[in-house]
């Protein structure tokens, strides 16, 4: 059960805790994800990964940076991907706004991601 929970959630934020029992941690999850996702959106962040031009001429560590923030926003699951199906996918360097609206996104991830390890720590196997 805890797998399947944990790979419902990994699609659909909150469904972890959902199918554990946990409805209210579920829909506080659930909510801060697709808040995040709503604000990333109308400060029109970036939801694909930067090209190689626009990371030319940055340091190794930047780069990490960069590219993992990006592949972290996809843990934001069913929001992220409803974007993408859309067709939404403004350039990944595109002015203040983009880079604050970017950041959000990536926090969709990292939300969905400290949910499931928080199913994951209190579930029993």
């Amino acid at each position: 059960m805890k797998a399947f929970a944990l790979a419902a959630g990994v699609m659909v934020p909150g469904a972890a805790h959902w199918l554990t029992g946990q409805r209210a941690k579920a829909c506080i999850y659930a909510c801060m994800v697709v808040t995040l996702v709503a604000g990333g959106v109308w400060l029109s962040g970036s939801t694909g990964m930067p090209s190689e031009a626009e990371l030319a001429g940055l340091d190794g560590t930047s780069l990490l940076m960069y590219r993992g923030g990006a592949a972290v926003k996809a843990l934001a699951g069913l929001p992220y991907f409803a974007l993408s199906l859309a067709g939404y996918a403004p350039s990944f360097l595109s002015g203040i706004a983009h880079e604050y609206g970017t950041k959000l996104l990536t926090m969709a991830g990292l939300v969905n991601l400290l949910a499931l390890a928080d199913v994951y720590e209190k579930e029993p196997q």
